[in-house]
């Protein structure tokens, strides 16, 4: 309850910004799906107007279910973050595994042309399942996940890796720039920088923790401005009717 109260009732995440109700829909699966948005939508439309053959509808449905229930709950609170649908992504990846495969086309068994399938046509179409031209879209996404997980902001993770080789060891450091924009010591790995009693700190780092205390600060006066209201209330009540105090 007091995790819900925090969170939700008197909304402390908007410390962190607010997003409009459309965003998961215009912005945040967009961004997860990328290429495989289409297929996501075409998935979507066929599990809901058209019987399809899979193993357990049932169990699809109600991971289905799960997905539009969990993005309608998050799409209430004010604060919002794609990274908030990484859970959904196996779902939403199963409509997009529908999609491909009611789309796809059998191989012909008298293709028998002068121009052979390719390797790559033949793989798709009897490993896979898919129609070549779908795989090369979905495919397309490959080389900017390639960029951003290996190579954008590779900085955050080479200067851990860096004060964890210095020799002799970094004494202390401090990083001026977002909160927990770097693997902190999951990737520096240095004992010695830890603050030590009387000592200080000999790492640290730009915090951006909620201001829980202030919030529940003001929950506390406002609690304490409602009882001496009350209190003033009850002895204006006694003066006019001269009652006595108990």
């Amino acid at each position: 309850m007091r995790f819900l109260d925090v969170n939700v009732t008197q909304s402390i995440s908007i410390f962190y910004g607010a997003n409009a109700a459309h965003f998961y829909l215009s912005q945040g699966i967009p961004l997860l799906l990328a290429t495989q948005l289409p297929f996501f939508l075409d998935g979507a439309r066929r599990l809901a107007r058209r019987p399809v053959s899979v193993r357990s509808i049932a169990a699809l449905n109600s991971l289905v279910g799960v997905t539009a229930g969990t993005i309608v709950v998050y799409s209430l609170l004010p604060h919002k973050e794609w990274r908030f649908l990484h859970p959904l992504l196996p779902a939403m990846h199963l409509l997009v595994a529908l999609s491909l495969v009611q789309r796809s086309t059998p191989p012909s068994s008298s293709s028998t042309s002068a121009s052979s399938p390719s390797t790559f046509s033949r793989t798709c179409r009897t490993t896979l399942g898919i129609r070549p031209s779908h795989a090369l879209l979905v495919l397309a996404s490959l080389p900017p996940a390639i960029y951003l997980t290996a190579f954008h902001g590779l900085g955050q993770a080479l200067v851990p890796a860096h004060i964890h080789a210095t020799n002799p060891p970094t004494r202390s450091v401090g990083f001026v720039m977002p909160c927990h924009s770097t693997a902190w010591q999951a990737g520096m790995h240095a004992p010695w920088l830890e603050s030590r009693e009387g000592e200080g700190d000999r790492a640290w780092f730009l915090t951006c923790e909620p201001p829980v205390l202030y919030v529940l600060s003001l929950s506390l006066s406002s609690s304490l401005s409602q009882l001496v209201s009350l209190a003033r209330a009850h002895l204006e009540a006694c003066r006019t009717t001269r009652c006595t105090a108990h």
